[in-house]
């Protein structure tokens, strides 16, 4: 498992990051004109982002609330369902979790 985006073989990242795109797949004049690198190591390098992103995703393929832990209560009350909380579901010094149970 790669550690970051632009270790995986199949990312796109290393173009982005570079400006390079050896496949050709990619429309540079596009990715310039929307921020290029910079945008990209922004967007790479937001840890929080990241996390948040990656759990939106998880939760959206799990069939699960995504949210702040009232909005999860709500849900949850009004749906008359509990989900459980993942282990790695842990809150960012000075935020709050971004979901609840599961």
């Amino acid at each position: 498992m790669a550690s970051r985006p632009e270790e995986y073989e199949w990312s796109s990242a290393p173009a982005h990051l570079t400006g390079e795109d050896p496949s050709g797949v990619l429309d540079l004049e596009f990715w310039e004109r929307e921020g290029g690198r910079a945008r990209w190591e922004g967007l790479l390098a937001t840890p929080d982002e990241l996390v948040a992103m990656r759990l939106l995703r998880r939760c959206t393929y799990a069939g699960r609330p995504y949210g702040e832990e009232e909005f999860v209560g709500e849900v949850e009350r009004r749906f008359q369902r509990r989900w459980r909380r993942w282990s790695f579901e842990v809150e960012a010094p000075g935020q709050r979790a971004a979901s609840a149970p599961a």
